[in-house]
């Protein structure tokens, strides 16, 4: 059992080595890159369910679209 329990970690280990980690500024990033670009289609930003939907809220999360200046 305790040789099976050392297999599992080891294989875990080498499949984590073999991953490609970005670190963690890259990922940030990247992630502000993916929300700027779908800012538009967010509801909490838009207060619009779709571009094409008749449905609209009273008041959008944020009043604010210069996202430029989010950090």
């Amino acid at each position: 059992t305790i040789n099976l329990c050392l297999h599992k970690v080891v294989r875990q280990l080498q499949l984590e080595a073999g991953l490609n980690l970005k670190g963690f500024s890259q990922a940030a990033a990247a992630l502000k890159h993916f929300c700027l670009q779908n800012a538009q289609h967010d509801l909490l930003l838009t207060g619009k369910l779709c571009s094409f939907s008749v449905v609209t809220f009273s008041k959008p999360l944020f009043m604010n679209n210069d996202y430029s200046k989010a950090s």
